[in-house]
């Protein structure tokens, strides 16, 4: 109403709305962390490029029509092309890039080839390297004799931060956002259904484009 009393009322409230929005984060973060934990993907956006989510959602299945290009991609760079020329290669043969049906931007970028190529979702881990990095429960549902790619969930953090500034209609308050890096140990391991790309293969790739 205008009072003292009231805007105090309505400072408290306020105070009140943004403590419960940051515990509600907090319990959905540790969802999430738990859910990592046991071997589950969290289908909280897209999938990377040459995998889909399966229909439970908590896990990945090749998807065909793109793995075929994840593979050129490795062959490509292995064989000494530049990440630009593979960039270009694809735009003029008119490969859909992930910025189709929603995925991303409407073209191939070097740095997403990159990207892709550093990215240990398509390297293919034995058991015996994948058990160290994940719970014994999980470990006791891989097959020994599979190999699995690595999701790592947790590798980075959004901070949100609220800031004021001058608007049209006087002072305004808007979220801003930034991504920071976790350690390493805070990483987890999910493991995924295997990219089907030789470990020989995604090794020279990355080779090729390590001091590059």
């Amino acid at each position: 109403d205008g009072s003292p009393e009231g805007e105090l009322t309505d400072g408290i409230l306020d105070q009140l709305a943004k403590y419960e929005r940051a515990k509600i984060r907090e319990r959905s973060r540790r969802g999430r962390l738990r859910k990592a934990r046991e071997g589950k993907l969290i289908k909280n956006g897209r999938a990377n490029y040459g995998f889909k989510h399966n229909e439970a959602g908590d896990g990945y299945e090749v998807y065909e029509a793109e793995m075929v290009v994840v593979h050129r991609v490795f062959r490509s760079v292995a064989n000494g092309m530049s990440l630009y020329g593979i960039k270009r290669a694809l735009e003029i043969e008119g490969v859909p890039p992930p910025g189709n049906s929603g995925r991303g931007s409407d073209y191939w970028h070097a740095s997403y080839l990159r990207k892709l190529v550093q990215d240990d979702v398509y390297t293919a881990y034995p058991y015996e390297e994948i058990e160290p990095l994940v719970a014994p429960e999980v470990a006791a549902k891989l097959d020994r004799a599979k190999r699995y790619g690595i999701y790592w969930f947790n590798r980075t953090r959004t901070i949100r931060k609220r800031v004021s500034a001058n608007g049209a209609e006087g002072r305004e308050y808007k979220w801003r956002y930034s991504v920071q890096k976790n350690p390493r140990e805070e990483w987890i391991a999910i493991p995924v259904q295997e990219a089907g790309i030789p470990r020989e293969l995604v090794e020279a790739a990355r080779e090729m484009i390590k001091d590059n």
